[in-house]
């Protein structure tokens, strides 16, 4: 199978929508701010800022989350391979007041329509800190199961969570998933 991309398609839900990244993005992640939630493990805001954005604008399989018109976080697969049919799962809300609203159940569940249908992955995983109690709650509530006890790494416990296509099918999860390529 080949699936080459140079930017992610476009993924709409009913409030979200997963899109590439543009240039006015590095300022607004940069007007959003730091969130000690969010950026316990990071460092300085703006060298940081910049790292996402050059990484963002080049993925293509990372989009910049937006609800109501504006950048509230980040989706992306990374490790993808199209030979073994897999791939990692990252995704972060920015700001705690856009946490636990079901924003990023949504957004995995448009990622996972996507990697599980278009991209025909078989496997998705990815790891959570042990004490991020909402997010291992949303990506249960997506399919995912535990499948490793928490180790530490850097200091904190890491879980890692997986989810197949069978599994997602299986769970009869519809979402509005409307892939179009586009551009900012």
């Amino acid at each position: 199978m080949t699936l080459t991309l140079t930017r992610p398609p476009e993924l709409k839900g009913q409030r979200l929508l997963l899109r590439p990244a543009c240039v006015t993005d590095l300022w607004e992640r940069l007007a959003i701010g730091e969130d000690p939630e969010f950026s316990r493990l990071l460092g300085d805001l703006f060298k940081d800022v910049q790292q996402w954005y050059a990484a963002m604008m080049s993925d293509p399989y990372g989009w910049v989350i937006e609800y109501d018109d504006y950048l509230v976080g980040y989706a992306r697969l990374y490790r993808v391979s199209l030979c073994r049919r897999d791939a990692r799962l990252a995704i972060g809300l920015f700001q705690r007041e856009n946490r636990g609203k079901g924003l990023g159940t949504e957004a995995t569940l448009l990622v996972l329509d996507y990697a599980f249908g278009k991209m025909a992955l078989d496997r998705i995983e990815l790891k959570v800190l042990r004490s991020n109690a909402i997010a291992i709650a949303c990506y249960e509530k997506c399919g995912f199961q535990q499948e490793s006890r928490p180790r530490r790494k850097g200091g904190n416990d890491v879980i890692w969570m997986g989810i197949d296509r069978e599994r997602h099918l299986r769970l009869s999860r519809v979402s509005t998933v409307e892939a179009q390529t586009t551009a900012c």
